[in-house]
């Protein structure tokens, strides 16, 4: 399976092009090796850096760093996701730990964009969670009991509301959660590549076939190089299956979404020139869209399964 990238992400495209990655050139050593240079392994790999500031830490991506899901994703940071409801005691006990890691999340991309004065959008205006069917004012309604219960500022809107508020009239009910964060993601993890510390070296269109582990080591390989390490982190998602781990845990799903010019001012004016916003499906699978900063409409409206393992 060979992943190239490609233009077609609407973040990116509005970023400078790269042309300071690396490739893997020669077989190598290091004490950790992360697999994946997305979200996931960037993260790892600064954290690992600050805990081992003298070990030696390889990152290795097939695409670009940062060019795959996360790059590619409808940019939210949420601190609550709409439930339907709970069965027990337990159900709720859980939501709370979920939300607790959101927070805990968002507080590491704040405390990053700080320290690094990043520009990536960064805009704290909340998020909606809305539907075009009448009918479903009633899960409307549980949700924002649900977040009154635990604490979290929410308020019930409908049509007239959110039409004021969205610029457009198709929405009959939806919940205002004043937690979250919109931003442009392409931009986060951009900045996430650039400021890798010292001791991370990070290799590129680098994709790794095969791995197996001797006694106290493990060896990696690409078509053609060997990277020999101690510790390996994967960081893959969907993919991990590929690399023969944890193979019916998980699979790549591709959600695709489209990404307008921007709006003229007559355009704009004409919805009612909204502030940034942000909706989500109360239905599941329902389509996410957002206006962003610069006045384009991201609509986020298809899943499907796409295997990449289908020659199996």
């Amino acid at each position: 399976m060979d992943l190239i990238n490609n233009n077609f992400c609407g973040w990116t495209r509005q970023l400078p092009e790269r042309s300071n990655f690396k490739l893997l050139d020669q077989d190598i050593y290091c004490d950790y090796l992360i697999v994946g240079a997305g979200y996931t392994g960037l993260s790892a790999a600064r954290k690992l850096s600050d805990i081992m500031k003298d070990k030696k830490i390889i990152l290795i991506d097939a695409q670009l760093a940062g060019e795959g899901g996360s790059s590619r994703n409808s940019g939210y940071l949420v601190d609550t996701t709409l439930n339907d409801g709970f069965t027990s005691n337990s159900d709720k006990e859980n939501y709370v730990k979920k939300t607790k890691i959101y927070h805990l999340g968002i507080e590491a991309v704040r405390k990053f964009i700080k320290e690094y004065q990043v520009d990536c959008d960064w805009n704290e205006c909340g998020k909606y969670f809305a539907s075009s069917k009448e009918q479903d004012e009633t899960k409307a309604q549980s949700f924002s009991k649900l977040l009154n219960s635990l604490g979290f500022k929410n308020k019930i809107l409908f049509n007239k509301e959110l039409t004021e508020k969205l610029g457009t009239p198709f929405y009959k009910i939806g919940v205002f959660t004043s937690g979250g964060i919109l931003l442009n993601p392409g931009k986060l993890a951009r900045a996430m590549v650039d400021t890798l510390p010292d001791n991370v070296k990070l290799y590129e269109n680098s994709q790794i076939y095969n791995w197996k582990k001797i006694n106290n080591k493990i060896e990696c390989f690409t078509k053609k190089h060997k990277i020999t390490t101690k510790k390996i982190i994967f960081c893959t998602n969907g993919f991990l299956k590929y690399l023969n781990v944890k193979k019916n845990y998980s699979f790549p799903i591709t959600l695709t979404a489209s990404l307008t010019r921007k709006l003229t001012d007559k355009e704009f004016k004409d919805i009612g020139s909204p502030k940034e916003w942000g909706v989500l499906p109360i239905r599941p699978m329902g389509a996410t869209i957002r206006m962003t900063k610069d006045r384009r409409i991201l609509i986020r409206n298809t899943a499907e399964l796409r295997n990449p393992f289908f020659n199996e």
